[in-house]
């Protein structure tokens, strides 16, 4: 699991993963573009306890940034 999240976390636009304890998920915040999109707020991405990454839709918009981030993690767990 630990190289799992390396990998994730030398991925370009990761800004922070952060553990939750009682769900055992890695919780992985991205960048975004650094603005006020409702979508970027609500949605979620994280790693399960069994490895997969999950992608939750947040109800509003997202910026172009913050999907290019996500399917940048996305490829960086294929490629490994």
């Amino acid at each position: 699991m630990q190289t799992i999240l390396n990998t994730i976390k030398a991925t370009e636009g990761v800004k922070s993963i952060n553990l939750h304890e009682a769900t055992g998920r890695h919780y992985i915040n991205l960048r975004g573009n650094g603005g006020s999109y409702a979508g970027e707020k609500s949605s979620k991405l994280y790693l399960t306890a069994e490895g997969k990454l999950v992608f939750e839709c947040g109800k509003g918009t997202r910026s172009g940034a913050y999907d290019d981030q996500r399917h940048a993690v996305e490829a960086a767990l294929e490629v490994r």
